[in-house]
């Protein structure tokens, strides 16, 4: 049975052609670009798998939800056929996916896109969460990203994670925690603000293709499942970089029962 539901999660750093840290942050053209070309990528991926679900006669829903803090979508141009949030709408990501895997069509598979690798790879604008102030999260001692720790939240709600786009680095991250998701490589990391990328054009056919080629997938197929797992008691920990002359704290760590619990901020 085909997805009844797929939940995208976007950032900006890992689209096709944005390479600096000047388009992710800073208003004006640069980051209006920015915007539009990972709206184009998302816009693909939901146009494949329309597209797929079409041709195998499935109702089909999709929420969007803006996993950039400076806004990476570009709202006016995002495919109205999705249910589409906003950071400034939604207090986490944690909270709005767990409130959509609850829905009356509940969500049946986590996607990525425009997806950066955590901070300490090579990946091009590489980091974990905030790349001026977070040195490293960990999972009951194991290393983390935004991938790694929102992938986990999600298979701990019954939800596997079946798509991600972005660098190479980054797709290779991604296939250490799932080994058997889907990905799409737009670009080749050359360095922190270096990469070689698809052009929007290629991006965009590559999007489309795999968005049809996921929704043809069973949400239950046993590659989704994670290479890591994790036993309680359970504990995350964040530590923290100089910024601007100062450490507000070397680390900060909290404890939890369960991973949902624990990942609540995710």
């Amino acid at each position: 049975m085909p997805f009844r539901h797929l939940f995208i999660l976007t950032d900006i750093e890992g689209a096709a052609g944005v390479t600096s840290w000047r388009q992710t942050r800073e208003d004006g053209a640069p980051l209006l670009d920015a915007r539009r070309l990972l709206t184009g990528e998302v816009n693909a991926f939901i146009d494949g798998v329309f597209q797929g679900a079409g041709e195998q006669s499935v109702e089909t829903k999709i929420s969007v939800w803006d996993g950039h803090g400076y806004g990476g979508l570009d709202f006016d141009l995002l495919d109205s056929r999705c249910k589409s949030y906003t950071q400034e709408g939604e207090p986490s990501f944690a909270d709005l996916f767990t409130r959509c895997s609850s829905d009356p069509v509940p969500v049946d598979g986590l996607v990525f896109i425009g997806q950066h690798a955590m901070e300490g790879r090579r990946g091009n604008l590489a980091h974990t969460y905030s790349s001026r102030r977070i040195r490293e999260h960990r999972i009951n001692d194991i290393p983390v990203g935004e991938f790694g720790a929102r992938s986990t939240l999600a298979w701990a709600l019954g939800v596997p994670t079946v798509f991600f786009s972005g660098d190479d680095v980054a797709c290779d991250e991604a296939k250490e925690w799932v080994p058997g998701i889907a990905l799409a490589v737009v670009k080749q990391a050359r360095g922190i603000e270096a990469a070689d990328c698809l052009s929007a054009e290629e991006s965009r056919a590559l999007l489309r293709k795999s968005g049809e080629e996921v929704i043809r997938t069973d949400p239950t197929d046993a590659r989704w499942k994670p290479a890591r797992s994790f036993e309680p008691p359970y504990s995350y920990r964040i530590s923290y970089k100089l910024y601007r002359g100062i450490i507000p704290r070397w680390a900060k760590v909290r404890r939890a029962e369960t991973l949902p619990e624990l990942l609540s901020r995710a």
